[in-house]
């Protein structure tokens, strides 16, 4: 047996030492660690050498011991994790074969962890290390997260796992969904923090395959959306939970399960033989939008975009779109849908649908979807703060004909005009900046752009557009300017410096 020594965190050591225990508000944790002296520290770390190095029957001692010492002295919670001690616990939790010894290793993580997040809530190794990642400081944090990444690949699938997965499933969930601080810069970077560790934990276990894809399902749609977040690091770990997603095609499996859901609802209906899988989505988009759906009935809704995109992406099917825009029901659920929803909550996955309708396609089914009158909702898009959204409401451009715009006098009634000018001043982006001069150039084709300024400035950017990189800038803008010389006073606006439209 080990012989009992006196150090720090020991009843003797902590009887002379009152000013160590105290949990006066002035008393922090960094000032509880500095207060430990070099002795102390090499105590701790030669009794935990000792638990390594002991048998089976000398490391419960030695755990029961620590668990005493940890539950009476913050200090020695600190010291454990400050001095990467935790990680060789957790290591011997992973090599012991000994139920008892396992329980006890779990129990001295769950009261270090205890002392930095009140709420663990059972004496277990997940609790403890969960604890430790809901610290509100960065380097204990790092502790509880990457003990549990490296734990995750021990787990496997089996039922007496499935409690410690849910377990941190559930604190994903919360983490994933707390609200982002405003007007507070230390507690914005503590939620940032906790946001990152949890997508890494979350990754570990897509990545280990230990959790059920149903499970993961909610986690991925709240993923997705922190994927645009204007934080870089938030935005990059989002983004390889993604391709992971995307790589071991559980969206797949998703869309196959959804897709039996919504013919099941088919089936039911009375008039089964005049139904579409278009009517379906139609029925559920055209459901009313209020903050808390954003959240909680949203997700049906995500399911339907990504079928649609599956249906339509790079398919040649003038057919399918066309069903689609005749669909009454689902062309008016999904311009419903992007009307009533807060703009800030339209993601990429709903404004590219108006692209996958038009692309790639014929001129003709373009002009069916004019018909249906969608403008004010792509000119609602332009006010998004996302660049990739708006030009996805720009997206559907119809070819050029002599005669003027059929659809001015509607993007003029919706002041469509006015903002896709707006955005062209802003100058987010190339992109930007060339497609709402494309598409004023469209609209005022063989019709004289009365305002002057206006004119000067779309002409002249178009202008310099014949010769672009880009093949499709490069015909659109040299049809366009063809389209507005069609009208006198554009065209003497088109040709000064002698400038002659290419070929």
């Amino acid at each position: 047996m080990i012989e009992k020594q006196e150090f720090f965190g020991s009843p003797e050591v902590l009887a002379r030492s009152p000013e160590i225990t105290s949990h006066s508000a002035t008393v922090t944790r960094s000032n509880l660690y500095m207060s430990i002296d070099n002795n102390a520290i090499k105590q701790i770390h030669d009794l935990v050498l000792s638990l390594i190095a002991g048998s089976s029957e000398e490391r419960k001692v030695i755990l029961r011991d620590l668990i005493m010492r940890c539950t009476s002295s913050h200090g020695t919670c600190l010291l454990l994790i400050k001095e990467h001690l935790i990680e060789k616990i957790v290591t011997i939790w992973k090599e012991e074969e000994d139920m008892e010894t396992k329980v006890l290793c779990g129990m001295v993580i769950n009261t270090v962890g205890a002392f930095n997040n009140t709420t663990a809530s059972s004496h277990t190794l997940i609790s403890g290390l969960l604890a430790l990642a809901s610290s509100k400081e960065k380097e204990i944090m790092e502790v509880g997260t990457t003990e549990l990444c490296l734990l995750i690949e021990t787990i496997s699938e089996k039922k007496e796992e499935e409690e410690s997965i849910g377990l941190i499933l559930g604190w994903t969930i919360g983490t994933l969904h707390s609200q982002r601080p405003l007007n507070n810069q230390s507690e914005e970077l503590i939620w940032k923090y906790k946001v990152c560790n949890a997508i890494k934990i979350v990754t570990s276990i897509l990545k280990g395959g230990v959790a059920k894809p149903v499970l993961l399902w909610p986690i991925q749609e709240c993923i997705v959306r922190l994927n645009e977040d204007k934080d870089i690091d938030i935005n990059y770990l989002a983004n390889g939970f993604i391709l992971i997603w995307r790589r071991q095609g559980i969206e797949n499996e998703r869309l196959i399960e959804a897709q039996h859901t919504i013919q099941r609802e088919i089936s039911d209906r009375e008039n089964y033989e005049k139904s579409s899988i278009w009517e379906a989505f139609g029925k559920t988009l055209w459901k009313n939008v209020n903050e808390n759906d954003v959240y909680e009935k949203q997700d049906k809704r995500d399911v339907i975009f990504s079928l649609i995109q599956q249906i339509l992406e790079n398919k040649q099917n003038d057919q399918e779109r066309g069903r689609a825009i005749e669909c009454e029901e689902f062309i008016g659920g999904l311009l419903h849908h992007l009307s009533q929803i807060p703009l800030d909550k339209i993601t990429r996955k709903m404004s590219s649908i108006f692209f996958f309708l038009t692309h790639p396609t014929s001129n003709e089914i373009r002009q069916l979807l004019y018909t249906k009158k969608p403008f004010s909702v792509l000119v609602r898009l332009l006010d998004h703060t996302n660049q990739y959204i708006v030009g996805d409401s720009g997206g559907t451009n119809i070819t050029l004909r002599t005669q003027q715009h059929p659809h001015f006098d509607s993007m003029n009634a919706c002041r469509g005009i006015e903002k896709i000018y707006s955005l062209f001043k802003k100058n987010v982006s190339k992109y930007s900046k060339d497609t709402s001069a494309l598409a004023i150039g469209l609209l005022y084709r063989s019709k004289e752009i009365v305002d002057q300024q206006i004119k000067i400035d779309i002409i002249s950017h178009i202008k310099t557009l014949v010769d672009d990189k880009d093949d499709w800038t490069l015909k659109i803008s040299r049809l366009t300017l063809s389209g507005l010389a069609q009208n006198e006073v554009n065209r003497a606006e088109i040709e000064k410096g002698w400038f002659k439209i290419p070929d």
